[in-house]
């Protein structure tokens, strides 16, 4: 293990080497950059059972404490109580030095801060923090030592390491086995090169062009780095490089320079503009990435022309649950909103334009909403984007698509917090492909009523695919659903006769009534819903006369209009199998 030689390191890595120690592995603490003065605080940690901070003054002396260095630290004492103790909780105050303190030393820095009234003021001298270093040899590396001879030393291990492959007469087990071996040997000499950083490593067998490789940023898990390489015709390798603690950007940033390339007046030039004014995501723009710089391994193309995206990771980052508004023109009333779900919010990577860019969806993920807004000297947008309603349940979309609907040129969006204050200002809308919602609208609501007298699934069909027929019947069966009683035009009505009762037909007008099951074809099927559908015919009539007065069991007749052509359709209750009361007759064949 490398040794830290105190006396001759400057006081920039000893601070940073402390800071290290004590932050890696504590999220809420911070390392103050002294841009103006760091008022008396190199590194604070929040404790939490105190509920306040762990402050430490960090100094680089290794001997004992001359006049100058004494007057030094009491400078930063006074700093630290007149512009940081009166504005935050304090629980300790602790003197970080590698040198550790004579009775005399601890005496005049007791009597130094006695009168501040804390719970805890504190020395941490040469002994303990040799102890903490030794506890974690890979940061002295990092730090003080040869980083490139001990990664050439880690990867030899690794690759002399694990059981040797077993020849060819062995067990396939075996030789399983010993990759597996093989494989957990490297996977732990990678993990020893970087102190800040956890190393994971795949080999897949596929091509790159054909992996959704963003499933592998679209997380819970912090990612800082992730690298695919197509080895062969066969397999490619994924490289991740996982962040052992939020501060590790910190201490071990990935800085590189990155080259785009658009032409004026073209669509990437555009998406640039966008990008560096609001934060707006970039899909494939012409790119290089030059002069890379982070933990080993890591290989930005070498400056070779690519295409280059920004997009938004998901994070840990919690906002103010929003919703868009459909509002009046003045704002006065809100006519309709939706909540958005999974904000994503990205500000410009030239922060002096002070834009920002939010991208939301709605709880069904049909509409995509992106706002660019804040920019100076830009005006503020929103775009509504949206997806294909095929195979989506029409409940689901049915609000969605209901405030599509509703949009006309008295109207205006508007992004609010939800069921509070508003966030932007009002966009004028106009009537957007009106002759689309309000008909796509019927159909959700049709299906929607279908879907309640069905256990099968019903999810949108792809309305391109359809024809009239399909959207007429749909109506029609949703209307008798609903309880209207549709009057229809019928021709004739080829009867059989079932034989369970005694009947006589004459030649004068008559009422027919028959009942058949309701149905509607659903994926593909026809499937029966739980109501049938009931035909009365108010006046009907023989076609031809019958040779007696009387039916018989599987006599065949025709019936056709008498006065009236018109037949009442309404839909009732699933009546139980067997011959409906008070009928004499079952139809089949009807023509209507």
């Amino acid at each position: 293990m490398t040794t830290i030689n105190w006396e001759r390191e400057s006081g920039e890595k000893v601070e940073d080497f402390v800071a290290a120690m004590l932050l890696l592995g504590r999220p809420r603490g911070n390392q103050i950059t002294p841009s103006r003065g760091d008022k008396g605080i190199d590194i604070r940690i929040w404790n939490d059972e105190a509920s306040a901070w762990d402050v430490y003054q960090v100094k680089r002396y290794s001997r004992p404490l001359a006049s100058r260095e004494v007057a030094s630290v009491e400078e930063s004492w006074k700093t630290f109580v007149e512009k940081s103790l009166p504005r935050m909780p304090v629980h300790s105050w602790n003197l970080v030095m590698p040198w550790d303190p004579t009775n005399d030393r601890l005496q005049w820095l007791e009597e130094l801060t006695s009168s501040a009234g804390l719970d805890h003021v504190g020395w941490l001298g040469r002994k303990q923090l040799d102890g903490m270093a030794a506890g974690n040899p890979r940061l002295v590396d990092y730090y003080f030592g040869d980083g490139a001879t001990r990664v050439i030393e880690l990867m030899t291990l690794a690759t002399n390491a694990g059981k040797a492959l077993p020849s060819s007469g062995d067990s396939k087990s075996d030789l399983l086995e010993a990759v597996k071996d093989r494989h957990r040997s490297l996977a732990a000499a990678l993990n020893e090169i970087d102190p800040f950083y956890r190393y994971e490593f795949e080999i897949r067998a596929g091509k790159l062009s054909e992996v959704p490789w963003m499933q592998d940023v679209d997380s819970s898990r912090s990612v800082a780095w992730i690298q695919y390489e197509q080895l062969d015709d066969s397999y490619y390798s994924i490289l991740r490089l996982i962040p052992l603690s939020e501060h590790s950007f910190h201490f071990r940033p990935i800085t590189g320079t990155l080259q785009l390339e658009a032409k004026p007046g073209t669509e990437e030039h555009t998406a640039l503009l966008d990008f560096f004014n609001f934060g707006k995501p970039i899909d494939g723009v012409a790119g290089r990435v030059k002069d890379l710089v982070g933990p080993p391994g890591i290989d930005g193309g070498g400056g070779r022309l690519g295409r280059i995206s920004f997009f938004p990771a998901s994070g840990q980052d919690e906002y103010p649950d929003l919703e868009l508004r459909l509002v009046s023109a003045d704002g006065a009333e809100i006519l309709r909103s939706i909540d958005l779900e999974g904000v994503t919010v990205m500000g410009a990577v030239d922060s002096t334009t002070g834009g920002i860019f939010l991208a939301a969806k709605d709880p069904s993920s049909l509409l995509t909403v992106e706002v660019t807004t804040g920019a100076v000297g830009k005006e503020a947008r929103i775009h509504i984007q949206v997806a294909p309603v095929a195979a989506k349940a029409p409940g689901v979309i049915h609000d969605s698509v209901q405030f599509l609907a509703s949009i006309t040129d008295e109207t205006g969006l508007q992004i609010a917090i939800r069921d509070g204050k508003p966030l932007t200002a009002i966009w004028q809308t106009h009537k957007v492909d009106v002759d689309k919602w309000g008909p796509l609208l019927k159909v959700i609501e049709a299906l929607r009523e279908i879907q309640r007298h069905t256990f099968e699934r019903i999810t949108m069909p792809d309305l391109d695919a359809v024809d009239e027929v399909y959207l007429q019947r749909l109506a029609r069966t949703a209307k008798l659903l609903q309880g209207e009683t549709l009057e229809e035009k019928w021709r004739e009505l080829p009867l059989t006769y079932n034989g369970t009762t005694e009947a006589s037909l004459t030649h004068e007008q008559f009422q027919v009534a028959f009942s058949r099951p309701l149905t509607f074809p659903i994926n593909g099927r026809e499937i029966e819903l739980d109501m049938q559908v009931r035909y009365h015919l108010p006046t009907a009539r023989l076609a031809a006369p019958l040779e007696s007065g009387a039916l018989r069991a599987g006599d065949s007749i025709r019936l056709v209009p008498g006065d009236s052509d018109v037949v009442l359709v309404t839909a009732v209750p699933v009546e139980p199998e067997g011959a409906l009361a008070g009928e004499s007759i079952a139809g089949e064949g009807t023509q209507v």
